[in-house]
């Protein structure tokens, strides 16, 4: 009896570790939505895979940053501002300007409580690393 509870909680813990979504996801009781509202500080740039520096310093030094709301707005330190929704399968979140025209399509590679990471293509594959602030 103590093996199948043993077995059973052994395969419990492997089915949620692999229910990611996500490349490098792991298992959440929060919603997506619940993760992602947050304003996210850029830490790391990747151009086609070739870290990147922001004016000749990495992006972590600079005050870089989007934040996404509860009520479906973003606005990041560009001073770009819209609207942001999941796409379908959730693996991707669609970012509107004000007149609803689709400005990117973010690829979501890492979705956590403190950490974000997606990519997009911006004349090249571009993947942004945030953390929270």
């Amino acid at each position: 009896m103590k093996n199948l509870a043993t077995i059973c909680t052994l395969i419990l813990v492997l089915v949620i570790t692999g229910c990611s979504k996500y490349e490098e996801g792991g298992f959440s009781l929060r919603s997506k939505k619940a993760r992602l509202v947050n304003k996210w500080k850029l830490e790391k740039l990747y151009m086609d895979g070739n870290e990147m520096q922001i004016q000749g310093q990495p992006p972590s030094a600079g005050d870089f940053w989007v934040e996404f709301k509860k009520d479906e707005s973003f606005e990041n330190f560009f001073g770009v501002n819209g609207k942001w929704e999941f796409d379908d399968s959730k693996e991707h979140i669609k970012l509107f300007d004000d007149n609803t025209n689709l400005i990117h399509e973010l690829r979501i590679i890492k979705l956590k409580e403190n950490e974000l990471i997606f990519d997009y293509e911006f004349g090249g594959l571009l993947e942004s690393h945030y953390k929270t602030y």
